[in-house]
């Protein structure tokens, strides 16, 4: 028997064996895994949102990501539209292991918002003498995938995020800009990107955290030999001076300040590449306020 699922903030459903069930510490607005134990071997099913729009040429892009020095790692195949969904199955040319266990294969999917969404499965070792039962049973998981009832807001819209312990903020999002909470460590995490196409370089992103003690953006990111500037803005409606890195190449931009208490540090980090990116971002950052639980 089969039971049907829903994952991925609901946009993604699909088929899978009733024993085969989701793995809560990888449960998550932007990934999900799944996993199924029998003598045979042990499945996992990793799905993962990419944050990514789809192409005028969706094989030859996700070709590019698989294969960018075009070695033909991989074999690709479009497969027949189905119910308003671009499917593409994707396998290695030569089955190998990897620190997931052995890739069977994988599909990506664009969903009706336009978003991309990719299915990975793997095997352990102990399934390496049933390969072709665990292959069929894949086939049989990605031929169920359908939208769920989930969708994309894409639209200018606003969110309420929680931001420090008993704070709530809201925050403008222009179009085409989604938020993902993430839990990392002892730091509640907020991150703003804006939806770009496959294989697009730039990645605008805001992140928002609160928690104790956090690392500096610029240190992690090595931009102490770059260029450092201030620049005035506000946040929560109080002026704040922004700390403005250009890392040495002239490919990155980062503006970030903290504030708050040592336990519930506020830290904003903002990250494009051109100076419209960062003017961008700005008026997102300007645009959070905190608002009554």
């Amino acid at each position: 028997m089969d039971k049907r699922v829903l994952l991925i903030q609901d946009r993604v459903e699909l088929l899978v064996p009733d024993s085969m069930m989701a793995d809560p510490g990888a449960a998550g607005e932007r990934e999900a895994r799944m996993e199924l134990h029998t003598p045979h071997g042990g499945l996992v099913l990793r799905v993962q949102d990419l944050r990514e729009l789809g192409t005028d040429d969706l094989l030859r892009d996700w070709r590019m990501v698989l294969d960018p020095a075009k070695e033909g790692a991989y074999t690709l195949e479009r497969l027949p539209r189905r119910r308003d969904l671009d499917r593409i199955r994707y396998q290695e040319a030569e089955r190998g292991t990897g620190s997931d266990g052995i890739f069977l294969q994988g599909l990506l999917v664009r969903l009706p918002d336009d978003g991309l969404v990719r299915l990975d499965a793997f095997v352990d070792a102990r399934a390496r003498g049933h390969l072709s039962a665990f292959d069929s049973l894949v086939v049989r998981i990605f031929t169920s995938v359908v939208a769920g009832p989930g969708r994309m807001v894409r639209e200018e819209h606003e969110e309420r995020l929680a931001l420090c312990e008993g704070t709530l903020v809201t925050v403008l999002l222009p179009p085409d800009h989604v938020v993902t909470t993430e839990r990392r460590k002892d730091l509640q995490v907020h991150l703003v990107d804006r939806l770009m196409p496959l294989l697009s370089t730039s990645r605008p992103q805001v992140i928002l955290s609160c928690g104790p003690a956090p690392t500096p953006l610029s240190r992690e990111l090595d931009l102490g030999t770059g260029t450092r500037s201030s620049r005035p803005g506000t946040f929560l409606g109080q002026e704040v001076i922004w700390d403005h890195y250009r890392d040495p190449d002239g490919g990155l931009q980062l503006l970030e300040f903290m504030t708050g208490p040592a336990q519930d540090r506020i830290h904003v980090a903002l990250l494009g590449t051109t100076d419209q990116d960062m003017e961008d971002l700005l008026r997102i950052a300007s645009s959070i306020e905190a608002v009554s639980p």
